[in-house]
């Protein structure tokens, strides 16, 4: 996500706790993508417009299928 749509994204990813329901009860390999925050002005404006949201649901769609199917 960072490396195609959020170049100035400095942000890092950290380690799940347990204390995340999802990620406590998945049975298997598991990732908890924040795809922006509501609080963030920029973010929201980001995560509203339709442009935006297939470019983010077609990179999340190419890292899942480059993980699970090595492509």
């Amino acid at each position: 996500i960072v490396s195609n749509l959020q170049q100035s994204n400095k942000r890092t990813a950290a380690e799940v706790s347990d204390d995340i329901f999802p990620m406590r009860k998945a049975g298997c390999t598991a990732v908890l993508l924040e795809c922006g925050f509501i609080s963030n002005p920029s973010d929201e404006n980001a995560l509203l417009d339709s442009v935006y949201q297939t470019k983010l649901a077609v990179v999340i769609t190419a890292s899942v299928t480059s993980y699970c199917c090595g492509v």
